[in-house]
């Protein structure tokens, strides 16, 4: 006894000290495959198709896939295996019924990886039940395999395609997924959804007497879809409000009741998601708080809650509320892990060995969440992805058809966040560098708990993207440099163009086109500035949302953006705005007639002050004043939102003669050309001494240290004619004397 004791627990350090911690992992049912920093693939469980590169038909744990070094992309189907690498080139391996593979050969199967065509624009692949879907970085689709559904979405419908087909001729396709029957489908940039392939349960389109659909087909009229995962009879799909929605038929719909037969989009609950999958009868989901939900048939407790109750509506498994993401696929088997990188498995019974714990062949169904002890989830560190380090105006550029050049690539930025988060769920937010180049940051969900704040400088590794004509960067990683970084200033603009995407820019003179009394919940408004029509996009999270509108004119400030879903895109500009500022034009200049002032714009309101102490005069609101005391005045003026100060101007009550005591304060010579000296004997020794035109503008200003004393000025820069010297101490004691300049 002892000794088996220590066999086993041999067994179990060994598993721990040569831990295989990965960077991501894909399951899709029957077999795992995990890509290590150092860019190997490895993979466990069902291998009886070549999938694992080996001759066993299971592998209960993991193995390394070959030698090469440079995988960026993996993903699995029910019998084969997909990489792309960081050329952008695209391989398979495993199973090749029905030209599963793409490679042009009807040999059924291959335990080497095969290049699939000798592109290298791959992006993404999403694979099934013997049949494959790509998307390249120019927004085609292509597709191979079975086709006797046209899953394919080409006619005529056949069973063996063995090299790759484009989709359609559309250029704007941004997500994929292939269903775990023989359903297809694909997200676009404009956010609409569309499907084709196999209609069971009208998935795609309405009524029984369509059995398939030969081409992509527009579901629903929603704008705002970000990514699906496709089952037998139900689709589940997520908006970028981070709300989860299913249509199709079937428990696995999670909307409890009866489940309809529909081609509508149901929501399930008013909750968010970070992350979600569906199998042939099952859908689990993991909710933003960090729980974990399963709905669907649960016939041998492939739930995972420990019961055999079919289940219509989610039902929380467990209580753990550390849950980051869920896998589920072709058959009874579920993957899921957690934010502390454990790695966890359900359902089935272990048969092909895909817990990756060393067992295989099990006969007893797994109804609980399980860990699989040595496997573990880590993000990127060193290796990982190659990022690029990268200014932001390298990966912003297009070409001729208006694509993004950097289109799928893998970058790393730096930038400082401008405005606002645009969106109540992830991030909508706009980078900007001290280059002033600008780049959108857009992701449905939040990354590393980041909260966005004006003025914080990040540093962020992702994948550049193009969503409606605008370059994006879909972020993995966010890390935060600094807070309060400076900002650029806006750039004033008068239109919108390509020159105006991801900056900071300002529209000035603008009118609302048809006069409405509050900016937009969640839509668009247009303004112009008389010359040309401008449209402003409001969002839900906009701080200006369902506020009052200025009313009158206006300035705005914002981010520009663009919403264009065909190339070249040229079309579609728009402000996000950030703040509205009201259009003054007031003229703040004021008239000396006499001894009265007079404003020069007319019909405001008026407020005259006292410049001594800025004290408002009581009473004196009208268009002109006169003053009863020698002293400094100005007028405030109110135009609606707007109000201006004028300059103050001196204003001489008793006449330039007056109140000239020479034996106090004398100027001398005077007339005079180029230097005057004035002589003084005050009462105390705090004093100014000033200058002014007759107009009553200041044009000298001397500070008096002593009381008795004299100060020679230089005058030969001021124009001839008669100025006014004032002396003022500060008791409030005020001398004057005229001086003439020849």
């Amino acid at each position: 006894m002892k000794k088996i004791l220590l066999i086993n627990l041999l067994f179990i350090l060994t598993l721990t000290v040569s831990a295989q911690c990965y960077e991501s992992l894909k399951f899709y049912g029957g077999h795992t495959i995990g890509k290590k920093p150092d860019g190997t693939l490895w993979g466990w469980g069902l291998a009886h198709s070549r999938q694992l590169m080996t001759n066993n038909s299971v592998e209960p744990l993991p193995i390394q896939l070959g030698v090469a070094t440079d995988w960026d992309f993996i993903e699995n189907g029910v019998e084969n295996t997909f990489g792309i690498k960081n050329n952008g080139t695209l391989w398979g391996v495993g199973g090749n019924q029905h030209g599963a593979l793409g490679i042009n050969s009807p040999f059924q199967t291959f335990s080497t990886f095969q290049q699939i065509t000798t592109a290298n624009d791959w992006v993404k692949v999403s694979a099934s039940n013997n049949f494959t879907l790509a998307l390249k970085s120019n927004g085609t689709i292509w597709a191979w395999g079975r086709n006797d559904e046209h899953q394919l979405g080409n006619t005529p419908a056949n069973l063996n395609q063995l090299s790759p087909l484009q989709v359609g001729t559309d250029t704007d396709w941004v997500e994929i997924a292939a269903g775990t029957s023989s359903t297809s489908f694909a997200i676009k940039s404009d956010g609409t959804i569309w499907g084709w392939g196999s209609n069971p349960s009208s998935i795609i389109v309405l009524g029984s007497g369509t059995p398939s659909v030969a081409i992509p087909t527009q579901v629903g009229l929603d704008n705002n879809w970000v990514t699906m995962s496709v089952g037998g009879q139900h689709i589940l799909a997520q908006k970028t409000d981070s709300t989860l929605w299913s249509w199709g038929n079937g428990g696995a719909m999670g909307v409890g009741g009866t489940p309809p037969v529909t081609n509508t989009p149901h929501q399930i609950s008013t909750d968010k998601w970070i992350s979600f999958s569906a199998g042939t009868n099952t859908s689990f989901a993991v909710r933003d708080d960090g729980t974990l939900w399963g709905w669907g048939l649960n016939t041998n407790g492939q739930l995972g809650d420990g019961t055999t109750t079919h289940r219509f509506v989610p039902v929380q498994i467990g209580t753990d509320n550390n849950w980051r993401t869920v896998h589920k696929g072709k058959y009874d088997a579920t993957m899921a892990t957690k934010t502390d990188g454990t790695v966890w498995y359900w359902g089935g019974t272990n048969y092909y060995g895909e817990y990756g714990n060393g067992n295989s062949y099990g006969t007893t169904y797994i109804m609980t969440p399980t860990q699989t002890q040595g496997i573990c989830i880590t993000p990127p560190v060193g290796g990982g992805p190659s990022y690029i380090n990268s200014a932001i105006s390298t990966v912003t550029s297009t070409d001729a058809n208006g694509v993004g050049t950097a289109v799928g690539d893998s970058v790393r930025i730096i930038g400082v966040v401008h405005c606002q988060n645009f969106s109540n769920s992830g991030y909508d937010i706009t980078l900007i560098d001290s280059n002033n180049d600008g780049i959108t940051l857009f992701s449905p969900t939040d990354i590393n708990g980041y909260i966005p704040t004006e003025g914080d400088e990040i540093e962020v590794e992702g994948v550049i993207t193009q969503v409606t004509g605008l370059i994006q960067i879909k972020p993995d990683n966010i890390s935060v440099l600094q807070q309060g970084a400076a900002l650029q200033s806006p750039m004033l603009t008068t239109v919108l163009n390509e020159s105006t995407e991801s900056q900071f820019i300002r529209l000035e003179n603008l009118e609302l086109v048809n006069g409405e009394a509050m900016w937009p919940s969640d839509g668009n408004i247009e303004v112009t500035n008389t010359v040309d029509t401008f449209t402003v996009r409001v969002t839900a999270a906009s701080a200006l949302a369902g506020t009052a509108t200025p009313g009158t004119y206006f300035h705005l400030t914002g981010i520009g953006k663009q919403d264009d879903s065909s190339s070249p895109f040229d079309s579609g500009y728009q402000i996000y705005p950030c703040g509205v500022d009201p259009y003054c034009d007031i003229d703040n200049s004021t008239t000396l007639n006499n001894e009265t002032l007079s404003v020069n714009d007319t019909g405001h309101s008026y407020q005259w002050i006292n410049c001594a102490d800025s004290s408002v005069i009581t009473g004196e609101t009208g268009e002109s004043f006169t003053p009863t005391t020698n002293g400094d005045y100005a007028v405030i003026i109110t135009q609606g939102p707007c109000v201006d100060t004028s300059a103050c101007v001196f204003v001489d009550v008793l006449g330039l003669e007056g109140n000239e005591l020479s034996e106090l304060f004398n100027i001398y010579p005077n007339p005079a050309k180029d230097m005057i000296t004035v002589q003084y004997d005050l009462s105390t020794s705090d004093a100014v001494l000033e200058i002014f035109e007759i107009s009553g503008r200041s044009i000298s200003k001397n500070n008096l240290t002593s009381n008795k004393d004299k100060i020679s000025l230089n005058i030969s820069k001021f124009q001839p004619g008669v100025y006014i010297v004032v002396v003022r101490q500060s008791n409030g004691n005020t001398w004057q004397q005229k001086l003439i300049i020849e």
